[in-house]
């Protein structure tokens, strides 16, 4: 690219020197030997027409147009004169590397592409200096909290369930999906490319080097995720299916109707989202054990914030200093409506008289949630979670994932 420009600007400023500082003495000079007919000044009336009012130049006499000029004209007075612009001539020649014969052409073809270039102005490289952070999994799982206690860190701009690649991925290839429309190909491409770039532009104006995603359903699209957002962080949210599918009856109630009417349709969604697990890349993601975050707050969130600063030095290429989080956000519920809650949403932050967070064991779902009947009427989603956790199991990792895993066991 950067030799064609220069073989460009090469070519134009030739044909501005010729004309702007010596149009007469080589016009006779060159009809003299070569004959050109003025096609240095005939072949640009195509492009460049003179206006009413526009700048004359190069005219041989009064009211006469450079590209109208005749080259029938007489051998200078001064043959001294006519030998110094040959000489400048040929030196200008020889630096320019150009003919004035083939001029033209080359003139011509240099401002296609200058005006190619303008008219499609060149990508501009991807921002990578703006670090993209995903929290997903299921519906319920605790993508909200944990999206919600990354963002409160002041270097980080919480998105909260942004949908915009979500959006551009899947919802409009797939709602157009059965229709013949010709602007489908460039389209979706193009509102991906502006989802990156309104997070980028998002970060930076809060003056942050991060953002974080928790909408859950971009697990469905980790795949598509990890080739086309690179460096990037992805947060896999762990949770038991009797912690999940409550929740989720909860959610229908509350007119979200995606979350599934029977447990059967709530159990089918859980897994629809547990199965991307095959497309996760293990050297970009870190599981958090949402069940063992309930259980023991303080020791999995410490585990947590390491692995994380870890992950975060590694896809950045270069150490970066600790992220400082605030740990308030556990003090409140997140992503669940009171309307259908038989009693207090407990959480695992509590106020200290002191004015301190404390973080405290809770039960991560409600037995009494969970007869018999319910249990045996979805033993299919047990067989199926059980066989998800076996094959998921057998990848080697840097730690066990039956320990990721130990809730479900």
């Amino acid at each position: 690219m950067r030799e064609e420009m220069t073989n460009n600007i090469k070519y134009i400023m030739s044909f501005l020197i010729t004309v702007l500082f010596m149009p007469l003495p080589e016009a006779c000079w060159a009809s003299k030997n070569e004959q050109i007919q003025g096609l240095i000044y005939e072949e640009s009336v195509n492009d460049f027409s003179c206006s009413p009012g526009g700048t004359k130049i190069g005219t041989q006499a009064a009211g006469e147009n450079f590209y109208h000029r005749d080259t029938s004209c007489q051998e200078p007075d001064d043959p001294k004169e006519d030998l110094k612009y040959k000489k400048w001539h040929k030196k200008l020649r020889k630096v320019l590397n150009y003919h004035p014969a083939n001029l033209p052409e080359k003139f011509m073809q240099a401002i296609h592409n200058f005006k190619h270039i303008l008219q499609l102005p060149q990508e501009p490289p991807e921002d990578d200096s703006i670090i993209p952070i995903f929290v997903m999994g299921p519906p319920r799982s605790g993508t909200t909290l944990m999206g919600a206690y990354l963002g409160s860190c002041p270097r980080v701009y919480n998105f909260i369930e942004y949908t915009g690649f979500y959006l551009s991925l899947e919802i409009g290839p797939e709602c157009q999906s059965k229709v013949e429309a010709p602007y489908k190909e460039h389209y979706y491409p193009s509102l991906f490319k502006h989802a990156k770039k309104f997070c980028v532009k998002q970060a930076r104006a809060q003056n942050c080097i991060a953002y974080v995603d928790s909408n859950p359903f971009n697990l469905l699209i980790i795949k598509k995720l990890q080739q086309k957002i690179s460096p990037a962080i992805f947060i896999i949210m762990l949770r038991n299916y009797k912690g999940v599918i409550p929740s989720l009856e909860r959610s229908f109630k509350d007119d979200r109707l995606w979350a599934g009417e029977t447990d059967q349709a709530r159990a089918a969604l859980y897994l629809k989202f547990y199965r991307c697990l095959d497309d996760v890349d293990p050297a970009r993601a870190i599981y958090l054990d949402y069940d063992q975050l309930c259980r023991h707050p303080e020791s999995t969130l410490k585990e947590f914030e390491k692995a994380f600063h870890s992950k975060l030095t590694q896809v950045c290429g270069t150490h970066i200093p600790e992220w400082k989080f605030n740990r308030e956000v556990f003090c409140q519920a997140h992503a669940t409506s009171n309307k259908n809650m038989s009693s207090e949403k407990r959480c695992i932050g509590k106020r200290t008289l002191e004015g301190g967070i404390k973080l405290e064991s809770i039960q991560p779902y409600n037995e009494e949630e969970w007869p018999l009947e319910r249990e045996k009427a979805l033993q299919t989603l047990v067989e199926q979670y059980d066989r998800i956790f076996e094959k998921e199991e057998a990848k080697p990792r840097s730690s066990s994932f039956r320990e990721v895993w130990s809730c479900f066991s």
